[in-house]
């Protein structure tokens, strides 16, 4: 596999990352969506780099790099973003906590939820928070793309969950 572009790892003893895939990277950019996306993860890096990713995929991203950034920016405008795509481990308030402040402020937000740990949250409690769909890392730029499918193209009736 050639890998174009690398989210993470910054903790070298976690390996935590997002791929991008030359192929599944040219396969997914020949569409165009427009719906509008909130990035949200602790590393600044990875943030930048998601951007790059989703805008390369047709998105409009905005990214940040905190949960309280993200938090009040969907307050501010909670009907500006189409989906929030959120790392679990983060400081101050984990990506479930952000789930939930979110689903309080804007209630059937559709939110992904990536992660570098399997047993972060059950599919049950994902869906109770508004979490849609999640995602185990590392992520490929066509496993991203096909979660944020899922997800938008369901509506308000879907969900689901994937392993990688």
């Amino acid at each position: 596999m050639i890998t174009e572009r690398l989210l993470g790892p910054t903790n070298p003893k976690t390996k935590e990352h997002l791929e991008v895939n030359r192929e599944e990277a040219l396969v997914a950019s020949s569409l165009e969506h427009r719906e509008h996306i909130l990035f949200v993860d602790d590393d600044k890096r990875i943030v930048q780099i998601g951007q790059e990713i989703l805008e390369h995929l047709g998105y409009r991203v905005t990214g940040v790099t905190s949960s309280m950034a993200a938090l009040e920016k969907v307050r501010r405008q909670p009907e500006k973003f189409d989906l929030v795509i959120t790392d679990f481990t983060m400081p101050r308030m984990n990506g479930v906590e952000l789930a939930r402040e979110l689903s309080r402020v804007r209630p059937g937000m559709p939110i992904i939820l990536y992660t570098g740990k399997s047993k972060a949250v059950t599919a049950e409690n994902a869906r109770n928070l508004g979490i849609k769909d999640y995602l185990l890392k590392p992520v490929t730029a066509m496993e991203l793309h096909q979660a944020i499918r899922r997800v938008l193209d369901a509506g308000m009736g879907g969900g689901g969950h994937s392993k990688h």
